[in-house]
């Protein structure tokens, strides 16, 4: 007799619970969310405070800072030429990038100076603070539980790969556009939720400031598109057709970088090297950064691209491995949670613009270009953690499950601080962070020819050479490098060694300008003026707008006499540099000897207003005035001279003279 069965069920696996982006709106909560924001910047100070007394400077430090005239003479005027300069900035080589650069223009009008970055240093870690609190608000916008999203906020902000956008003064670029980019997309979650205009305006607006900050912003509109996907859960044709606006703005700002950088600097396409490379590269950099996140040891700002670029090379053979094993692992998950796949997505795109498909750089990786791209690993993190702490069953479960979360983060944050304020002391000065550098990078010659023109500035010679011996051994068919080596054996008194190292710079790069330039003034130092004439014309041929070279040219023909001539070369140097006190000051000499006092001291005077310690420009404008009878002046003049040098005998001498006239 066959027994009755009951039907079998079949079981299915649960289907994977979305993760819904919720709206906070409890008091407790917003109340909890502001104590904890209050806590985090506190936190995030404390550990990177000594960046305020960071005085390294790094790289393109030179080119934002020291040698660039218009932050250092901060007005309205230095402001438009930065916003007018689109396609080829006159100061600074590379993208187009206003607000970063007037942002340094206003520390320095607060008082930042070369010798003193604290103004700079403290701008910055204002933003980074203000970076941090603006992820905590964003992942409580889209999670609602405000303790997991400040415990991960707080471990990006201590985290040690964030350091380096802090005391890098050129890198204010990456926390403005990083700030701007927040803010759009916390204005976008808030769009996506209320469906009003002017929070879809905020975002473009927040976007719009991000990319003339810095265009590694670029990718934002995709990024939304990911979070329209996960977590907001809205991903439609609307939604992809109202990011048209933002696409629009994303392609202008790609052709106004592409341009600008081709123009004043240096861009490599695909074509010009193996397409093979491209996808190792691609693999190379979202695993080393995962990897830095992870284990930020042996941190640098140059990390040079491996030669040869090939799988034998461990960190590309891990890369490629790593992220083979990665994505299916991504694609698995997705029977669960889409916040991993989406992390990983948003923290992909926002990589691109740096991962060297289009080269830029000498550098495969750099710390700070993981900066910005880590929110997608942090949206992630921050909904495991709510996830983990919305499963408490009652109040004490859930006392116990934030404790638990706050310990382990406390223990993480903990080692984050110490790894942080290690990296921090690399950057006390230049000379530390380039032998750091080179410590972990040993071959790369830029690092040496930098840290060699370090020591020349400092005017340790014997050791500016021998570090620039050894960048020219490591990469001898690199002209730069062999000018540099020129002009640190001319300040030796080397002179048949460096016009050999100047022959060699041009016989590998005929078109460079700066050697015959250079050499000319060599000559000229040897008592060879009319034989320098010939460098400096070449050196304008070659490059036309080479202030320095109209300079030279015509400090030379001065000492021949050819004072009309000089004439015209200063006004080209004050043409293509803006501004330049020397050649002010030097013109002006030679318009008061031609009897053209009214032209000479507004010469004079624009010297001092662009260099107001410039002695002998006060010194020269005394002269002047008191020559043609404005003796209150010139005597005003003196005491200036006397304000920045009390020891000078001739100022003391003149202004004795002018008060006996007086009496």
């Amino acid at each position: 007799m066959r027994r009755n069965r009951k039907p079998v069920q079949q079981r299915h696996a649960p289907a994977p619970a979305p993760v819904v982006a919720h709206s906070p709106a409890e008091p407790s909560s917003t109340r909890a969310l502001l104590i904890l924001l209050a806590v985090s910047a506190v936190l995030v100070t404390a550990v990177h405070w000594p960046a305020l007394s960071a005085q390294a400077l790094s790289f393109d430090d030179q080119d934002y800072l020291v040698d660039n005239p218009l932050v250092r003479n901060p007005s309205l005027t230095s402001a438009w030429r930065f916003v007018s300069e689109v396609l080829e900035p006159s100061t600074i080589g590379g993208y187009y990038q206003p607000l970063a650069m007037i942002s340094l223009m206003i520390d320095y009008g607060l008082g930042g100076r070369i010798d003193d970055l604290t103004p700079f240093h403290a701008t910055s870690l204002t933003l980074h603070v203000a970076n941090t609190l603006l992820i905590i608000t964003l992942l409580y916008l889209l999670f609602g539980q405000p303790w997991p999203a400040a415990i991960v906020g707080i471990l990006f902000g201590a985290h040690p790969l964030t350091v380096e956008p802090i005391p890098w003064v050129g890198e204010r670029k990456t926390l403005l556009a990083a700030f701007f980019s927040l803010l759009a997309l916390i204005a976008y979650v808030r769009y996506a939720r209320t469906h009003q205009l002017r929070w879809f305006l905020c975002a473009t607006l927040g976007y719009c400031l991000a990319l003339l900050s810095k265009p590694t912003s670029t990718p934002l509109p995709l990024a939304m598109l990911v979070l329209d996907w996960w977590p907001l859960q809205r991903f439609s044709r609307r939604a992809i057709f109202e990011k048209l606006p933002l696409l629009a703005l994303a392609a202008v700002s790609s052709l106004v970088t592409f341009t600008s950088q081709q123009r004043t600097a240096v861009v490599a396409l695909p074509g010009e090297y193996n397409f093979v490379e491209i996808p190792m590269m691609i693999c190379h950099n979202i695993m080393f950064y995962l990897y830095k996140l992870v284990w930020p040891a042996n941190l640098t700002s140059h990390n040079p691209l491996p030669a040869p670029f090939r799988l034998t090379e461990p960190w590309i053979l891990a890369g490629v491995i790593g992220t083979c094993v990665l994505v299916p692992l991504m694609i698995w998950s997705l029977r669960r949670t889409r916040s991993l796949v989406a992390g990983l997505l948003i923290y992909s795109l926002m990589l691109l613009p740096t991962i060297q498909i289009i080269g830029f750089s000498n550098v495969i990786a750099s710390d700070k270009y993981a900066y910005l791209p880590a929110i997608g690993l942090l949206l992630a993190l921050a909904c495991g953690l709510a996830q983990y702490s919305s499963r408490a069953t009652n109040p004490a479960d859930r006392t116990w499950r934030i404790g638990l979360l706050g310990g382990i983060g406390a223990l993480i944050f903990c080692a984050e601080a110490y790894g942080t304020r290690q990296y921090l002391t690399v950057w006390r000065d230049t000379e530390t962070l380039y032998r750091h550098m080179i410590a972990l990078a040993p071959q790369a010659e830029t690092l040496r020819a930098r840290l060699g023109n370090l020591y020349l500035e400092q005017g340790r010679t014997e050791d500016a050479v021998a570090e620039l011996r050894e960048a020219a051994r490591l990469a001898p068919n690199f002209a730069p490098i062999h000018n540099d080596l020129a002009n640190a054996l001319k300040s030796q008194g080397k002179f048949d060694e460096a016009i050999a190292e100047y022959a060699e710079a041009l016989r590998l790069q005929p078109d460079f300008a700066e050697p015959y330039s250079n050499l000319g003034a060599l000559l000229v130092s040897q008592g060879r003026a009319k034989e320098a004439l010939d460098f400096f014309q070449e050196a304008i041929r070659r490059v036309p707008k080479l202030a320095d070279a109209h300079y030279n040219l015509a400090t030379t023909l001065v000492s021949l006499g050819r004072t009309n001539e000089a004439v015209v070369s200063f006004r080209k140097a004050l043409e293509y540099r803006y501004p330049y006190p020397d050649a002010h000051n030097n013109l002006a000499v030679v318009l008061a000897r031609q009897g053209r006092v009214d032209e000479a001291i507004h010469h004079f005077r624009e010297a001092i207003r662009f260099s107001p310690d410039y002695a002998e420009a006060h010194f020269n404008l005394a002269g002047t005035l008191a020559r043609s009878g404005q003796i209150l002046e010139a005597a005003r003049e003196y005491q200036q001279v006397l304000r920045i040098d009390p020891s000078d005998e001739d100022a003391w001498r003149a202004l004795d003279q002018l008060n006996r006239k007086g009496s």
